[in-house]
């Protein structure tokens, strides 16, 4: 009878051992123990073993299924706790105060580039306290990103204009950017340092333009003095 049960049922024997220990000890008559049996006591404990597998079942899955309503909920408590509300236009000291906070009681994390702010708290295993890019946070990121520094640049470096590979790089992390995180808002005008580029491109041109020609007549009297001392140098036929 019930011989697929056995197989969960036989395992789950020794458990019943101290039932009729106790029994036993009680003053239980084993003699009706044993007509049990004669009719079929081990059904009796395999059907026992099944409703205890069913139960145990039950409730690892209750146990399961509150473990993840419970990280559902702090999930969602963290993404509250970390939005921030979108607003037309942002100052950098206001950004300045989103830089993460400490490992056990983050905060959002906030920077700018180009013109645009994002809240990238998702990523704050790169750009939290702990992370490789935490220099990014609460700037404006913009000529750091262009040039790969992981440290403030130099007033050499904000001052002159981004190359055109520099420009490449910081397209690049913008998309990026733009891809994994929110964009809560513009700095405002005056803020950023972006804005200042193409005026920052129209200066380095006009130096190019004002020392190019004086470079070039250097370069000239560079080559013709070479030319000349290469001459001078070399003997004549018939010398």
């Amino acid at each position: 009878k019930l011989q697929f049960l056995y197989f969960i049922g036989l395992p789950s024997l020794p458990l019943f051992l101290p039932v009729f220990q106790t029994m036993e000890t009680e003053g239980v008559d084993m003699e009706v123990v044993t007509q049990v049996d004669d009719e079929g006591w081990l059904d009796i404990v395999v059907l026992s073993a099944v409703v205890i597998a069913i139960m145990w079942w039950k409730w690892s899955s209750m146990v399961e299924q509150k473990r993840r309503e419970k990280e559902l909920e702090e999930r969602e408590n963290l993404r509250k706790k970390m939005t921030i509300p979108t607003k037309e236009e942002w100052k950098l000291d206001e950004i300045a105060h989103y830089t993460g906070g400490p490992e056990d009681d983050p905060s959002p994390i906030v920077f700018a580039v180009k013109d645009s702010v994002f809240n990238v708290w998702r990523g704050r295993g790169f750009y939290g306290c702990e992370g490789a890019y935490h220099c990014f946070a609460g700037k404006d990121a913009t000529i750091m990103m262009a040039m790969e520094l992981l440290e403030p640049p130099t007033e050499l470096q904000n001052e002159r204009a981004l190359t055109r590979t520099e420009l490449s790089t910081l397209d690049d992390w913008f998309a990026t950017f733009a891809w994994k995180y929110d964009i809560i808002g513009k700095l405002a005008p005056g803020e950023g340092i972006w804005e200042r580029e193409p005026q920052k491109r129209r200066d380095w041109d006009l130096k190019i333009a004002q020392y190019a020609p004086s470079g070039i007549a250097a370069a000239v009297v560079v080559a013709a003095s070479l030319s000349v001392t290469h001459h001078s140098g070399t003997p004549r036929e018939g010398e």
